[in-house]
């Protein structure tokens, strides 16, 4: 049974196009995320058709020009591009969705999603701890409470 994992790009993004096109250390999280997700899996992109053509060329940029880029319908909402990742899937195939708003995820993490599924697990949903502080404020930006 294969794993499908896919790599929504919603319409959302096209007013901050740095948190999936901006290069860090060479790498935009965008081909930071295909490159762990392409160790495990067949990775599917789903683009809003608004950024589209920048994420064929991001990709193409860090190699991975073969990896297919689907458009969602013209919404371009994350359900749009779900919808369109998922067309073409066999029934039954294991499907991993990642959020490129979170561009940490590491191959040893996608081995236990993985893993789960396989192991009859009807949906997972990794944590992580929270490391830094959390901070509460109110309305006018001062600082209320440490969490």
């Amino acid at each position: 049974m294969a794993v499908t994992a896919i790599l929504p790009v919603p319409i959302g993004f096209a007013g901050r196009r740095d948190a999936v096109f901006a290069s860090v250390a060479g790498v935009s999280p965008l081909a930071r995320v295909v490159r762990v997700l392409e160790q495990q899996c067949d990775v599917v992109v789903a683009s809003a058709a608004p950024l589209a053509g920048a994420v064929r060329e991001a990709l193409a940029g860090q190699n991975f020009s073969r990896l297919p880029v689907v458009v969602s319908a013209p919404s371009g909402e994350r359900v749009a591009c779900l919808a369109a990742g998922l067309r073409g899937l066999a029934e039954g195939d294991e499907v991993v969705v990642h959020d490129i708003g979170w561009p940490i995820v590491g191959v040893g993490t996608l081995g236990r999603i993985i893993a789960s599924l396989r192991s009859g697990a009807v949906a997972v949903m990794p944590a992580s701890p929270v490391t830094d502080s959390v901070k509460a404020i109110d309305t006018g930006g001062l600082l209320t409470a440490t969490l």
